[in-house]
């Protein structure tokens, strides 16, 4: 249960703080990993309940720090000296 002065996050606001955008937060409560508020259609997650997520994930990541980190680069693999020789004319 949330504090009445923890701040209500929608689900926009929830994803630009984990830098996913509304998806993830969505499915997360969706899932019922994420404590929330609904009136009608409209989601609030409490500020702590994202705060808490968060800091379960360092948890869990330093606990277990042999998990791979997802490649991000999109860096071109070096050429070799052949691929870069010019054709014969």
């Amino acid at each position: 249960m949330h504090s009445p002065h923890d701040p209500m996050l929608t689900l926009d606001e929830a994803g630009d703080l984990l830098g996913t955008g509304p998806d993830l937060p969505a499915r997360l409560v969706a899932e019922g990993q994420l404590d929330h508020a609904q009136d009608g259609e409209n989601v609030r997650i409490p500020q702590s309940a994202l705060s808490a997520y968060v800091t379960a994930g360092e948890r869990h990541r330093a606990a277990n720090p042999t998990l791979p980190i997802r490649e991000t680069s999109t860096a071109r693999p070096a050429r070799s000296a052949a691929d870069s020789a010019a054709p014969a004319a």
